[in-house]
């Protein structure tokens, strides 16, 4: 009796030992593979960015990758080099900016919640890239977004981080004037400010 335990519990110790052997070497041969399918355009830089292996130890070195601040806007012109990290910040506003940017019309709002959420109520000319689908609303905005384009990111509001997802996505294929409209939609509607429902913008 106690034989068989002990060969039944040897047995899974080392099943255990290989398959974190596996996990590991899976782990670690993940990033590559995914940095050269999104340079190759097999999938896009922001799925490749997502679904990157986790550093189980961690250099503080993501070469290949790239590591984006958020920072408030106040007052400043706009996105542009930061004093540490150039070329790598994605601008945090609030309702009353983000109303600013609408009215000038220079920017395109678009809506990071599910397409449901979207046709309860949007703002107003805002299109629908819902976060966890960006690889397939990448291919339909390619050929309308260019890379220099102001793009204003929101979601719900409050503890909503979908926006934030969608930013940074946004900023790993390479959009570089990039708002994050943290108050999203509660903002917004409780201002009165202009909505649409359905699926049209």
């Amino acid at each position: 009796m106690w034989k068989s335990w002990k060969t039944e519990i040897i047995g899974a110790i080392k099943l255990v030992i290989v398959v974190a052997i596996v996990a590991v070497l899976v782990n670690w041969i993940r990033t590559p593979i995914l940095l050269r399918a999104a340079e190759q355009g097999t999938i896009s830089h922001a799925r490749a960015r997502i679904t990157r292996g986790v550093n189980l130890i961690d250099p503080w070195r993501h070469k290949g990758w790239p590591e984006v601040g958020v920072q408030p806007v106040d007052g400043s012109p706009g996105p542009g080099p930061g004093p540490t990290q150039p070329d790598s910040q994605i601008w945090t506003i609030d309702v009353f900016k983000a109303k600013e940017l609408f009215d000038a019309g220079d920017c395109i709002f678009f809506d990071a919640r599910g397409a449901q959420y979207y046709e309860e109520g949007h703002i107003a000319g805002a299109n629908n890239w819902p976060f966890d689908m960006f690889d397939s609303y990448h291919s339909q905005y390619a050929d309308t977004v260019a890379d220099a384009d102001c793009i204003v990111a929101y979601c719900s509001g409050g503890s909503c981080d979908e926006s934030n997802t969608l930013a940074v996505s946004l900023f790993a294929e390479g959009y570089r004037e990039i708002y994050l409209f943290e108050g999203g939609m509660e903002a917004w509607e409780y201002m009165g400010y202009p909505t649409n429902v359905g699926s049209e913008p």
